[in-house]
């Protein structure tokens, strides 16, 4: 697959990390405030393109799910239709996505986890847009268990989708997707993070 004209700007997996120990390490920026910033991002552009419709995020245990965590905490207080479905247990989750979810908690947002693949379905049903906050910059390999499962799930949905990062299961350095699991039909919204560690969200169609 030929890599956008858009993407050839865009930080690798190892560029991002080193960023990220940069904002963190030496500019003495909060890893909760640049995760907060993220979320908050996305919430902004789902909010702009779906104002009114239900929104459905499924989320990871890693950072990216902390970022999806956060956008449901956001579009809960701002009155939108949110559900959020964890992929993993909730005793795995932890750090800055666990301190997430406890605020989320605050909300009235409803929340389940994900068992199988027929949970996801479920879950994703009738929403009018998907939040995928699934894996991140740091993804490579091939998907597998119920995140692999969930990739399958939002793909064969129709739902449009929303992506935080990457689309989940596509290496973000030589973006590729093994097996084709990456989610099919994207709006993505790829969070840039620059030197001034100010957030950029860049929205364009993927495939």
């Amino acid at each position: 697959m030929k890599i956008p004209q858009w993407l050839d700007h865009v930080y690798t997996a190892e560029e991002m990390r080193a960023v990220d120990s940069w904002a963190i390490e030496t500019k003495g920026t909060p890893s909760m405030e640049l995760m907060e910033n993220a979320g908050s991002e996305v919430a902004r552009v789902v909010t702009e393109l779906y104002p009114s419709g239900s929104v459905c995020i499924v989320c990871g245990k890693g950072n990216n799910g902390g970022d999806g965590l956060v956008c449901a905490r956001l579009l809960a207080q701002h009155g939108q239709a949110v559900r959020v479905l964890l992929l993993s247990p909730e005793a795995e989750i932890s750090g800055d996505p666990k301190e997430n979810l406890d605020r989320l908690r605050e909300t009235d947002c409803e929340i389940a986890v994900a068992e199988r693949k027929e949970d996801v379905e479920k879950a994703v049903k009738g929403a009018e847009v998907v939040v995928d906050a699934v894996f991140g910059t740091g993804f490579s390999g091939e998907p597998r268990g119920m995140p692999g499962e969930a990739i399958d799930a939002i793909n064969e949905n129709g739902a449009k989708v929303v992506t935080v990062d990457m689309p989940s299961g596509v290496d973000s350095s030589s973006i590729r997707a093994r097996h084709a699991r990456a989610p099919q039909r994207l709006l993505t919204s790829e969070y840039l993070q620059r030197m001034d560690t100010t957030p950029r969200l860049r929205i364009q169609y993927w495939g």
